[in-house]
């Protein structure tokens, strides 16, 4: 099997097994997930903590990233586990 199929398949089978474990993939893969509803909702999976909080300006620590969402209004609607829903007019977006 060629390398990049290897990793491929490895990813395959470690969301399986989130999956039969009933757990959310990026416990076990180590990866962030985030969702885009419009410009007003977004929810970020993989989430281990939020770094700074205000109504113009959200910074989480995710696994393997640091993201930034910026706007006016912006507030965390709920968090539970690994997963933080934001709302608000997001203007803007970025990772370090």
């Amino acid at each position: 099997m060629p390398r990049g199929n290897r990793k491929n398949h490895g990813r395959k089978i470690t969301r399986a097994l989130a999956d039969e474990l009933q757990m959310p993939a990026t416990q076990v893969t180590n990866d962030f997930h985030i969702e885009f509803f419009g410009r007003n909702q977004i929810l970020t999976e993989g989430c281990l903590g939020v770094l700074e909080y205000d109504s113009d300006r959200i910074r989480l620590n995710l696994t393997g990233a640091v993201i930034t969402y910026e706007g006016a209004g912006l507030e965390i609607s709920s968090y539970d586990d690994d997963r933080i829903e934001i709302k608000g007019d997001v203007m803007n977006i970025s990772f370090s």
